[in-house]
């Protein structure tokens, strides 16, 4: 099992970030997600993998994505 969280960073290029909003496009999104996934899955042995990634508005160091593979 290997998992991997992501959290928003709290500097880009040398500025401050306050907030970070992500916005989406539902199906869109999901249908990117899943096409990772099958990449992934066609490239290792992977049994099963679960992406979980938030929408809206963030701070700094807030977790952003959850990646695991089994």
């Amino acid at each position: 099992v290997a998992s991997f969280i992501g959290v928003v960073r709290d500097l880009n290029d040398g500025d401050r970030v306050a907030t970070l909003t992500l916005e989406h496009y539902p199906g869109m999104t999901e249908k990117s997600l899943e096409g990772i996934v099958a990449d992934a899955k066609s490239r290792w042995e992977i049994f099963d993998a679960l992406v979980v990634h938030r929408v809206g508005a963030l701070a700094p160091l807030d977790q952003i994505v959850l990646v695991v593979v089994t």
